[in-house]
């Protein structure tokens, strides 16, 4: 498991981003029919992934959280406006 917390000055917020990975699928989860059954390895890429998607992360509309103007900057930018 990953977690992060962004804050967003801009319009008075956080954002929690978590992200969990698996670390054994069942033979007899629908999942094993994609990835196999047993362990899987990719617990161990869960904060690289995080990262990558922390990266490419983008607010589509700021009024989700209660900004009077929406914008498609990221979250990592200015704000809304």
């Amino acid at each position: 498991m990953a977690f992060a917390l962004l804050r967003l000055p801009t319009v008075a917020s956080d954002l929690a981003v978590q992200l969990n990975t698996p670390t054994y699928v069942s033979a007899a989860s629908a999942a094993a029919a994609h990835t196999g059954a047993g362990s899987l390895p990719s617990a161990a890429s869960a904060p690289s992934l995080l990262l990558r998607m922390l990266r490419t992360c983008c607010i589509e509309d700021w009024g989700l959280f209660g900004a009077e103007q929406t914008s498609s900057a990221s979250a990592q930018g200015s704000g809304p406006g």
